[in-house]
This record gives structure tokens, sequence and C-alpha cells, in this order.
């Protein structure tokens, strides 16, 4: 089973208030409670702390159950996310996983890690790397025994990619900017294998700030492909399409002259396999549901995640079509994450194009040796042609 592994660092959160979990029951309970005092100037960034309950169903029945322990940091546009999951520890890998994500408003860092725990004491421990190093960890399941080192990544946008659980919650609480800039256009179900441009988004936002979304539904159009990638008609109900997935905040609460969802959940809805042929039953596969157990004022800027020493990152910034690539690695120096402008990736990646062939090309023949192979082949039969005669008119002469 292919497994994302996203994990996001987060990093100096200053908190004004804090609530239990006492509170936010009072305040869930309501769409309109109040968590924390309200005022009419709305705070220019927040934080935020919950969990995230993931339940999958797969077509066989077979059913996982697992949680993220989420922390979420917004200002002016910049957003920081943390999170820690047991989805591969439900798998029975002994591995947690801790992601960090932020974003400057251009682009995307992340940072990666997967670790071990200690029955007895809890203690983080890091087995020691074999030959041939696991090099993507949120994207495959790792050898059996073997952590990874911490992964880093940069991507290009101020949205997150690859975990669609760290995309939901991207989506709950930190997105109002985004779409307030971009719309939906670009925004997939939160479901493996979810195509680009297939599934239509119909949002509704909430008109207080940060406006986030309050409801989406993704509806799937009233086609489908079959294993030739054409498109075939739905039989009836589905003939106008159908929803695929939904999301929906349960409850909200006013802070700080912010609207904030307490309780979400997203679900994806599919139909039975006989769709295709007229099935009309449908059921739930895959339901998220969170939960926020704290939220304060922001008092510093949201900072990228803290990358740790001796980093290996995977660039998706730097791309070339000629010659197949669609990133870049190299140890993050010691000052730190860097632009796309930075001078030393630039020189980076001109050194590393510059090693390889590109793939696919055929060298260029020059004209004058296509002419003279052309000429070669024209001449010689005409040549052969001249030369027998020759030789037949001297045989008759004998």
């Amino acid at each position: 089973m292919k497994i994302n592994y996203p994990q996001l660092c987060f990093t100096r959160i200053a908190a004004f208030v804090l609530l239990t979990e006492a509170a936010l029951a009072g305040a869930s309970s309501s769409p309109n409670g109040d968590f924390g005092r309200g005022s009419s100037d709305h705070a220019k960034g927040y934080s935020a702390t919950g969990n995230l309950t993931v339940s999958e169903t797969t077509r066989t029945g077979s059913a996982s159950i697992y949680s993220y322990r989420f922390k979420v940091a917004y200002s002016d546009g910049n957003w920081l996310l943390e999170s820690d999951d047991d989805q591969l520890a439900a798998m029975g890998t002994g591995l947690s996983r801790h992601i960090a994500a932020g974003t400057d408003g251009k682009d995307v860092y992340i940072v990666a890690t997967l670790s071990s725990e200690s029955p007895s004491d809890g203690a983080k421990v890091r087995p020691a790397a074999p030959k041939g190093q696991y090099r993507v960890p949120f994207l495959d399941e790792p050898p059996k025994g073997f952590v990874p080192e911490p992964q880093g990544y940069v991507t290009t946008g101020s949205k997150p990619r690859f975990d669609e659980n760290l995309q939901l919650l991207w989506f709950a609480l930190l997105s109002g900017r985004y779409l307030q800039e971009h719309g939906v256009s670009d925004i997939l179900p939160f479901w493996r294998l979810a195509e680009m441009n297939y599934y239509r988004v119909h949002l509704e936002r909430c008109l207080e700030p940060p406006a986030l979304p309050a409801i989406v539904n993704f509806v799937c159009p009233e086609y489908w492909y079959d294993n030739n990638h054409s498109p075939r008609a739905f039989s009836a109900p589905y003939q106008n399409g159908f929803i695929a997935g939904d999301y929906r905040v349960n409850g909200w609460t006013n802070f700080a002259g912010l609207r904030i969802p307490i309780d979400f959940e997203f679900r994806h809805i599919v139909t039975p396999k006989a769709v295709s042929q007229g099935g009309t039953n449908s059921e739930v596969t895959l339901q998220c549901r969170g939960r926020v157990t704290g939220i304060s004022v922001l008092v510093t800027n949201a900072t990228l995640p803290d990358p740790p020493a001796n980093l290996t990152v995977t660039d998706y910034r730097f791309r070339e079509e000629a010659f197949h690539i669609d990133s870049m690695h190299y140890k993050l120096p010691k000052d730190g994450w860097q632009r796309a402008s930075s001078k030393m990736l630039s020189k980076r990646f001109a050194a590393d194009l510059s090693k390889l062939p590109v793939r696919g090309h055929t060298p260029r023949v020059p004209r004058v040796v296509i002419v003279s192979i052309m000429l070669v082949i024209t001449t010689v039969p005409i040549v052969w042609l001249i030369l027998g005669q020759i030789t037949k008119s001297k045989t008759n002469k004998n």
C-alpha cells in the first residue's frame, strides 16, 4: 500500500489565550460559540492546535483508523503547519511520522521525519541507514527495520502538496487568503488519485475574516473514463453527475474578531463498482473529522519550518523537460532555506545539467553529408548500368 509521508515542523508560537478541552466542548456545541473573547478589530495572526481522525474503508471491506495531532499558525498570507500522525504505526511498522511545512507566500518548504519509539521509555531511536538510502519518506513505505534520515522538500506556490490529510488541514484552517486570490481552480479532492480538472468544486466561504471554507462539494461530472481513457456517460440516476466528496464545518467560534472552525469533516463518497452499469447505492469510504482544541493570537509572524543540520533537500522548483528532470537534490547550506533565485542553487543546477546528455535527442547530421549520401545512392545504380552496357557492347563486337 502506497503511503504519503510529509511531516511539518512548527516553531515559536507565542500564546495569548489557551483554552482547555472542557472549554472547547462548551463552544463546539454551538456554531456561534465564543472561543475566547471576541474583538471588533480582528487579529492579524492566529495559531490553533487540535486533532484529525481519519477513518478509511477499502473496497474489500477492511477498515483503518488513524489520527493526526496538528498545530497551525497564520499571519498575512504566510502559514506554518506541523503534524504528528500514527498512520504508519497503525500498519504495524512501529514508525511515527512528523511533518513540518510552511510558506513565505511564494514557495512551500517541508521537513519530513520518520522515527521509531522504544516501547520501554518512548525514546526516539534511529537505526543505521543501509546502502542506497531511502530518499522519499512520504511517498512509499520504507524498508522494515530502517528509519530514513529527515528529508526536505521545496515546491512552488503557497499551498501544500503530497499528503491529502495535510492538504485538508491547510484547507480548513489556513486557506482563506489563497482562495481569495486563486479561487478553486487547482483545489483537488482530499483523497488519493484524485484527478486534476475532473471534479467540479462548489465552494461557500465564511463572510467573516479570515474567510475560510464553510461548505464544499466535489462533484463528479456526467461522464467517466474507461480503460482506453475515453469518456463514457453515466447511467441513470447519475446522468447529471453526483457528489463524490463533501466538506462541512459543524461548529465555528469567534476569536479576536476572527471566525475559526472548531469542528469540521470531509467525506469521500463513492458509488458502487457497477455505477457505470446503472448502480444506485453509494458508500462513504473515507471520513475525516477535525477538532480544534486551542486557539491563540499569533504575536510574531509565522515562520518557515526549522531545518535540521545536514538536511537533504529535493527541490521541485528546478525542472528541465529536455533532460526529463523534475527536481534537484542538494544538501541544505548552513544559512538555511534558499530562494529559487539563489546564486548557489542556480550554479548547482547548471552544473548538474552540464553533466547529463539530452535524453531522446538525436544529433543533427550535417546537410553536406546528407546530400553526399543521396548522390551516392542515386549515382551508383546509373554507373553500374552504364558499365554493364559497355561490357555487353564489347562482348557483342568480339
